[in-house]
């Protein structure tokens, strides 16, 4: 507020005892207190014709009708363009960091060297109430119809029970194939060194690793990375030719799936199993997102997978063919789901080491 404003506030409040409608009030006074009053009202439209005289100036001529046609269509324009920008891309204070959620790899007993009774009692009680998170969650997402790729009849089913399912008809069903597109993308950006593909699909420790995974590449060779079916691991497929759709592997939409991994998920279940599962409301605005829900949606997936990676020469010559080799990994994916926007990686998880 300016201190004219305020002044004059200041101002009226000093001479409300003695306002006009007081039957106390002096003649005098009354003719003071408006004379005071019409000064002030006087000096803050003068200050506020001097801070903004183009608006003002525009509003004057539009009253008194000096604006033409093609005057009025580009302000009209203006407008319905910063409406539209305002609808589609507004500030969203609910995008700010978070914190990992408590996720947790659930096992019988503790991997821990030398570990002792109590560390396995622990384990265990983690694990149950890992199960039981999974199951809060699992009836959140149902109960607003937030499983990607998935129409949920009744939140009431017994689904909620399995999280870690790898039934194809599953409620996850969307999550693990929406994961392991991000998951095969992001292995793909590294070994072409993409850092802008990178940045897309993970966060936080995960993006500081695998950015410094591709910047450790030698820039002089092209690496040739790629998933296989379970059955690849007991006779090596030929190496893949460097040719461009083995190294430049994009992700698919995020309503989408790529056909490469719907075929990889249909020979191996295996690859993609989620473990633990977290749903928690993170967007608090008075009016429901445009799209999705309110949930922020934190997964911890194991991928259990055979990859090979082949470096060639820029000529196309081999210089490193690998065998294929079996990989299991537990990635923390997280996504808020008012985004149109893929699964990103956010940690990487050792069991053992929680």
């Amino acid at each position: 507020m300016s201190a004219s404003r305020l002044s004059a506030r200041a101002l009226s409040s000093d001479l409300l005892p003695f306002s006009a409608h007081s039957r106390f009030a002096h003649p005098l006074r009354v003719r003071r207190a408006c004379s005071h009053r019409t000064y002030a009202a006087s000096a803050l439209k003068k200050r506020k014709t001097r801070e903004d005289p183009k608006r003002n100036d525009f509003a004057e001529r539009l009253q008194k009708g000096e604006i033409d046609d093609e005057e009025t269509k580009r302000v009209l324009q203006n407008l319905e363009a910063i409406r539209v920008m305002g609808d589609e891309l507004p500030f969203d204070p609910w995008a700010q960091g978070s914190e990992r959620f408590d996720v947790h790899i659930p096992s019988w007993r503790s991997h821990k060297p030398g570990a002792t009774l109590r560390d396995h009692l622990t384990t265990i009680s983690l694990t149950l109430k890992n199960w039981g998170k999974n199951i809060m969650s699992m009836r959140h997402l149902a109960s607003h119809n937030s499983f990607p790729g998935t129409q949920v009849a009744s939140p009431l089913s017994l689904e909620v029970f399995r999280a870690s399912s790898v039934a194809p008809t599953g409620w996850t069903a969307g999550i693990r194939a929406r994961t392991l597109e991000t998951y095969a993308a992001l292995h793909a950006a590294v070994a072409r060194r993409d850092d802008k593909a990178i940045k897309r699909l993970a966060m936080n420790d995960a993006l500081e690793r695998y950015l410094a995974l591709a910047r450790a590449s030698d820039p002089n060779a092209i690496a040739v990375w790629a998933m296989h079916p379970p059955s690849s691991s007991a006779s090596a497929p030929p190496p893949p030719t460097p040719a461009p759709a083995h190294n430049s592997r994009t992700i698919a939409p995020p309503s989408e799936v790529s056909p490469a991994t719907a075929a990889l998920l249909r020979a191996a279940p295996e690859a993609a199993r989620i473990l633990s599962i977290r749903a928690q409301q993170a967007h608090f605005g008075i009016q429901d997102p445009k799209r999705g829900s309110r949930f922020m949606v934190q997964a911890l997936v194991r991928f259990d997978t055979v990859q090979t990676l082949h470096i060639y020469s820029k000529r196309g010559q081999l210089l490193h063919e690998a065998p294929p080799k079996r990989v299991v990994e537990h990635l923390v994916f997280q996504k808020r789901m008012w985004y149109d926007a893929p699964w990103v990686v956010r940690e990487r998880i050792v069991p053992g080491a929680q």
